[in-house]
């Protein structure tokens, strides 16, 4: 082998190791941190523990036309180096006009308001967790 050759061989892997390196940066093996979509009503970290201020605001107040939209964000996730862990919530109306059904962490959850009016809910696997929503004209 000549001397050359192996100049070139070395600095072909010092930057072949570089290349490595610095792509190394952008991929990993660890998960992405979620993020949560633009909402109304937060469903906050351990909503579970909480009573009234497992929904922030607890009481939402919103002017909307006819067919007006709420949604409700779960915010009740963390991230770490091992992944991300959170609480499934649901958000249901006391007068079973309406129920999310579960909502996962960092998802959200859409409800259409037809009428004005005062609107009590819960979640179905944490009763404590109550809010209210009112619909003014």
């Amino acid at each position: 082998m000549s001397r050359s050759f192996i100049r070139l061989s070395t600095a072909g892997w010092i930057a072949l190791t570089a290349v490595v390196v610095a792509g190394g940066s952008e991929c990993s093996n660890s998960m992405m941190s979620p993020s949560l979509a633009a909402h109304d009503v937060t469903i906050v970290l351990n909503a579970q523990t909480k009573t009234n201020t497992a929904f922030s605001p607890d009481t939402f107040t919103v002017s909307l036309a006819a067919g007006g939209t709420v949604t409700w964000g779960n915010g009740d996730f963390t991230t770490g180096s091992y992944g991300t862990s959170g609480t499934t919530h649901t958000v249901t109306s006391d007068n079973a006009i309406w129920d999310s059904g579960d909502v996962a962490p960092a998802h959200t959850y859409s409800h259409t308001f037809a009428n004005t009016g005062t609107f009590n809910y819960h979640c179905m696997h944490h009763p404590n967790m109550v809010g209210t929503i009112v619909v003014a004209p």
